[in-house]
């Protein structure tokens, strides 16, 4: 089976683990945070308050693409608009199957 995840065209430099996540903010490790559909960041991820804290300082960039007004989004030094899976076209493969499934959106923009 093929997947769709591109992994083979290119692979993350550095993976950071959630429950570290805030000791490499603390360190002076991360510049630029980027989030997308997710809320974490601020809200539930341990050390989300130093994320807090030094993206209030200036000591990193927060990037939010999402559909939603979340938290994180709020906090975010840019937020890029995300369309929900009701307003575009798509393709989305499944975990459980081998089908993949062709999403129009609702209605028209």
């Amino acid at each position: 089976m093929t997947t769709l995840g591109g992994l083979h065209m290119a692979r993350s430099s550095r993976v950071i683990p959630m429950a570290d996540f805030g000791d490499y903010i603390e360190r002076g490790e991360v510049d630029i945070v980027y989030a997308w559909n997710e809320n974490p960041p601020v809200v539930t991820l341990p050390g989300g308050d130093k994320l807090i804290e030094a993206v209030r300082e200036g000591r990193v960039a927060l990037i939010v693409h999402d559909p939603y007004w979340s938290e994180t989004a709020k906090l975010a030094n840019v937020v890029i608009p995300a369309p929900t899976f009701l307003e575009k076209y798509d393709v989305v493969y499944s975990y459980w199957h081998d089908y993949l499934v062709y999403n129009e959106p609702i209605k028209s923009p």
